[in-house]
């Protein structure tokens, strides 16, 4: 969540749409397809914007079989009403009833995801409610002077309501973003900010995520976290009805405010969408990478604990990151993200937009209507204006990124060899190549212009093999007697020359050798 969005989301006054009411009656265990364990290094993808109904599909006919493991989707609950995407985040109950869809239609999505094999984690928005008063989504009363919210919490519920004399008592709105106790305390601007130190809050937010779990869900991202003290999440976590739900933490800032929380799930490598920046932000820049294992990583979180990512909801609206609308550029900064051994990385999908706060189209005033791909052949459109507002840039159906998914499979944890990133100025600057101890190889040009790369050392064993970025998840054709895409030979000392268009990539792996 961003400063930007909070003063926006204020400034919205809420209208009113009456659903179905909240249950929290848990389903019949044994009737509840369970998620798959988190391994350090699955795939995730943030799915910004898409319904229930279409996840559900997309899990069962795309993520599933192209092996994506884990998605992010936006918060569930109950909200406040309006056109903008940021309603969402202006939680007024914890009901399962919400412009994405109904309670019935997200536990369908959870249970086709799972058996499809990807996990669900949901945006999970605790350290507030929402700003203003009026009745949300689900028909519930909510905020006003006393912050009434349902029969849920009232005003000493929240630190603006308690007594003065209280050390938690604040009624502003947060000004140094990385101080303390203000950031834990104090409103994210003009959203009454939970008094999560008291065992009753912490109860009702336990109650929502067991709701979740109980339908299936694998875990949550915890939404703004880094104004939430991590003795208060441990504290929530602790009530819990499954100790090992994954938990990933929005945690903005230094590495050290990144610590505090390692002890309570995992953390945004904060870093790494700016690495992305320096290296696919202008065209000849990716030599950047070099320097990643060396200068970058080790400032980073601990690899088991990063999640990776080049743009997300907020820098993808707000901007500041490489995203859809940087064309050709994008898709090498997520064929780069998914090359790389340090941490876990989440991919994303969202749709395009001409204003930040547009929200994805509506079906009718209760549902945001099915996520439509752009048709785009497998590759992204190299300039932004190729898609209309409201279609969605479908990454996840893109032939490389496919590949590359079936590339990190092949590799794994393997360590990273022959690095090969000429510095700015030397021949060939603009391309960033490495192996993986023998079981992969891959070559990057974000250069303009093509790159001619010859006898550069791949550590693979000598051979032909079939391109992965050209030729996706399969490439290799049936009976193994040519390629999809691309065919790059390996000679018989390990080395390889090939010419690499501009902006484009090669990767290579034992599962994809011809002969």
């Amino acid at each position: 969540m961003t400063l930007m969005r909070t003063i926006s989301k204020y400034a919205v006054a809420a209208a009113a749409i009456a659903l179905v009411g909240f249950s929290i009656a848990p389903a019949a265990a044994e009737t509840v397809p369970q998620p798959k364990p988190f391994t350090k290094g699955d795939v995730g993808l943030q799915m910004f914007g898409w319904n229930w109904n279409s996840i559900a599909k997309e899990c069962t006919t795309v993520l599933g079989p192209e092996g994506i493991d884990w998605i992010q989707t936006m918060p569930p609950q109950d909200h406040i009403t309006g056109a903008a995407w940021w309603v969402h985040y202006q939680p007024t109950s914890y009901s399962l009833n919400s412009y994405m869809g109904n309670r019935a239609q997200f536990a369908n999505m959870v249970s086709a995801c799972n058996k499809a094999g990807v996990n669900v984690v949901t945006d999970a928005v605790l350290n507030h409610m929402a700003g203003s008063g009026g009745v949300s989504y689900d028909g519930v009363n909510y905020g006003g002077e006393n912050l009434i919210f349902g029969t849920t919490y009232t005003s000493k519920n929240f630190h603006e309501g308690l007594a003065s004399t209280d050390p938690h008592y604040c009624a502003n709105d947060i000004s140094s973003w990385d101080d303390t106790p203000e950031r834990w305390d104090c409103r994210f601007p003009g959203l009454p900010d939970l008094a999560t130190e008291q065992p009753y809050v912490r109860q009702q937010i336990a109650n929502y995520l067991n709701d979740q779990l109980s339908l299936g869900v694998a875990g949550f991202r915890l939404d703004a976290a880094k104004h939430i003290p991590p003795a208060d999440i441990a504290a929530i976590e602790a009530l819990l009805t499954k100790k090992d739900a994954f938990i990933v933490q929005e945690v903005p800032g230094s590495t050290q405010i990144n610590a505090d929380y390692l002890p309570t799930g995992h953390v945004w490598a904060w870093d790494t969408y700016t690495k992305a920046v320096s290296m696919f932000g202008y065209p000849g820049a990716a030599y950047r990478g070099g320097v990643y294992d060396t200068v970058d990583t080790p400032d980073y979180v601990p690899t088991e604990r990063g999640i990776t990512w080049v743009t997300n909801h907020d820098t993808e609206h707000h901007g500041g990151a490489v995203t859809y609308q940087n064309g050709k550029a994008y898709e090498l900064a997520n064929i780069w993200l998914l090359s790389e051994k340090y941490g876990s990385p989440m991919l994303y999908t969202g749709y395009a937009f001409a204003e930040d706060s547009e929200s994805p189209p509506f079906k009718n005033t209760s549902f945001l209507a099915d996520a439509v791909c752009a048709t785009d052949g497998g590759k992204i459109k190299p300039q932004a204006s190729g898609y209309k507002n409201g279609q969605f840039v479908c990454l996840q159906r893109w032939t490389s990124i496919k590949g590359m998914i079936a590339w990190r499979d092949a590799v794994g944890e393997a360590a990273k060899t022959n690095l090969y990133a000429p510095k700015a100025g030397a021949t060939n600057s603009g391309v960033y190549a490495f192996g993986r101890s023998g079981l992969g190889y891959v070559a990057i040009n974000s250069k303009a212009s093509a790159a001619k790369l010859t006898g550069l050392a791949t550590g693979m064993k000598p051979g032909t093999y079939c391109d992965l970025i050209s030729g996706g998840n399969k490439p290799v054709k049936v009976k193994g007697k040519s390629c999809v895409g691309v065919p790059v030979v390996v000679d018989k000392a390990g080395k390889l020359t090939a010419a690499v268009p501009a902006q484009t990539a090669i990767a290579i792996a034992t599962s994809s050798k011809l002969k």
